[in-house]
């Protein structure tokens, strides 16, 4: 479980590096408001350079590159009938394959995206909140897969 006041806290599981691999995890809020932040982070080379994909239990998400710091908006907060409200389960799902992402909400694509500025680099899961505090998600069955 992550939980967070305010903005957000992240957490990496490891130092490794995946290159072209598939990431998903089950993410259910346990506290908080619905507009909170849940999701993955990928190919994150350091605290200034990585890709975000972001859901929300009012069903938004959003989809973002951090590099040198500045933050460029892939897919800016777009609602989606594919994520789940309230306390429910969603399966949050990235893909990476070379310079190519797909986002998934519930094995539903929301849509993807080419970049090359990171081809590696470790994962992590992001909590945060928007309006409120004290947002608790839960985090159950990551599972990383390489892509051949």
């Amino acid at each position: 479980m992550v939980t967070a006041n305010y903005w957000g806290r992240g957490w990496s599981p490891s130092s490794l590096n995946f290159s072209d691999f598939a990431v998903e995890v089950e993410a259910t809020k346990e506290a908080g408001p619905d507009d909170n932040v849940f999701g993955v982070i990928v190919r994150l080379m350091n605290r200034t350079n990585y890709y975000s994909f972001l859901l929300s239990s009012d069903r938004y998400y959003q989809i973002a590159k951090l590099e040198n710091n500045s933050w460029t908006y892939v897919q800016d907060w777009s609602k989606s009938s594919a994520i789940k409200t309230g306390d429910a389960m969603n399966l949050v799902k990235v893909v990476c394959n070379g310079d190519k992402f797909s986002f998934y909400a519930n094995n539903a694509l929301l849509t993807d995206y080419n970049d090359s500025s990171f081809a590696y680099g470790s994962l992590g899961l992001y909590t945060g909140a928007q309006s409120e505090g004290n947002v608790t998600v839960a985090f159950d069955n990551l599972t990383v897969r390489a892509i051949k």
